[in-house]
C-alpha cells in the first residue's frame, strides 16, 4: 500500500494529465442550476432533483476515473453505462444513510427536550426571537440571554454536537461505500461492508486521507462564503476552487480504494466489466 503522500500527489498528476476529469461534476453543477434552482429554505423538490443528479453524475464519473487511472481508454459509452448500472444502488445507499442518521437523531432529540424542559426551551426560544428577527445584534446575545436560557443552549449544543460525532463518524466509515458499488458492481450494503472493511484495514492511511481532504474542503468552502463579498471575479475564483476540491477528494479516494483492495486477497476493482 502507498503513502498518503504519493497517493495524494498520484492524484494531481492524474488530474493534470485527464483534465476531461473536470467535465462531469462541472455539468452536474450546471444541471443543478437549471433544473433545480429552488434549493433554499422550502425548496424540498429542488434539493431532491440535485441529490439525484449528483448520484447519476458519480456513477458514470467513478468508472471513468478508475478507466484513466488503470491507464484505459475512456470513453461517454462507459459513463452512461454506469449510470444506467449503479444509479440506483447510489440513491438506495444515500437513502439509507439519511435514515440512519434519522434514527440516530429522534433519539437525541426526545433525549433533548426531556432534558432541557419545556420551560427552558420556551425561554431559549423567546430571547432568541429578536436575534432571529434581525431586531438586535448578534455581538450582545452573550449579554442578552439570561442564566436559564445560557445553560438550555449549551445543553442543546451538547446534544448537537452527539449527533454531529455520530455523523463524522458514518462518513468515516462509509467514506468508500460509492467507489464500493461503482466498481465492485455490488449493492448498497455490501458497499457499506466493503467501506467499512477498507477503512477497518487501512486505518490510519484512511483517516490521514480524511483530514487532509476535509482541510482542503473545508478551506474552498471558506473561500466560497467569504470572497463572494469581494466581489464577482472573487465569487468565481471561490466556486472554482470549490470545484476543484471536490474533484480532487474524489479522484483521491478512488484511487485509495483501488489500492487498497489490490492488497487484499478480494477481486480487485474492474473498471472494464462493465456490461456492454
Amino acid at each position: 500500500m502507498i503513502s498518503v503522500k504519493q497517493l495524494l500527489g498520484q492524484s494531481l498528476a492524474l488530474l493534470r494529465a485527464h483534465p476531461v476529469l473536470l467535465f462531469p461534476p462541472l455539468a452536474a453543477d450546471v444541471l443543478i442550476a437549471m433544473l433545480a434552482p429552488g434549493r433554499g429554505p422550502g425548496g424540498l423538490g429542488g434539493m431532491v432533483l440535485a441529490a439525484l443528479i449528483q448520484m447519476a453524475i458519480m456513477a458514470g464519473w467513478l468508472t471513468l476515473i478508475a478507466k484513466v487511472s488503470a491507464g484505459e481508454k475512456a470513453s461517454w459509452d462507459d459513463f452512461f453505462t454506469s449510470i444506467g448500472r449503479h444509479f440506483w444502488s447510489l440513491v438506495g445507499g444515500a437513502l439509507n444513510q439519511v435514515f440512519l442518521m434519522m434514527a440516530i437523531g429522534f433519539p437525541l432529540l426526545i433525549g433533548a427536550a426531556l432534558w432541557v424542559g419545556q420551560s427552558g426551551a420556551t425561554r431559549l426560544e423567546t430571547e432568541l426571537r429578536p436575534f432571529l428577527e434581525g431586531k438586535a445584534d448578534v455581538a450582545t446575545i452573550g449579554q442578552a440571554l439570561s442564566p436559564e436560557a445560557m445553560q438550555a443552549a449549551s445543553q442543546l449544543t451538547m446534544v448537537g454536537l452527539l449527533w454531529f460525532l455520530a455523523f463524522a463518524v458514518m462518513s468515516c466509515a462509509l467514506i468508500f461505500w460509492q467507489q464500493a458499488v461503482v466498481l465492485r458492481h455490488v449493492g448498497w450494503l455490501q458497499a457499506w461492508r466493503e467501506s467499512l472493511s477498507v477503512v477497518k484495514g487501512h486505518f490510519k492511511r484512511a483517516m490521514a486521507l480524511v483530514t487532509v481532504l476535509s482541510l482542503a474542503q473545508g478551506g474552498a468552502i471558506a473561500l466560497a462564503f467569504l470572497l463572494p463579498q469581494a466581489g464577482v471575479f472573487a465569487a468565481a475564483f471561490a466556486a472554482v476552487a470549490l470545484l476543484l476540491a471536490r474533484v480532487y477528494a474524489s479522484v483521491a479516494t478512488t484511487l485509495f480504494f483501488m489500492e487498497a483492495v489490490k492488497t487484499t486477497d478480494e477481486t480487485p476493482p474492474s473498471p472494464t466489466s462493465l456490461p456492454a
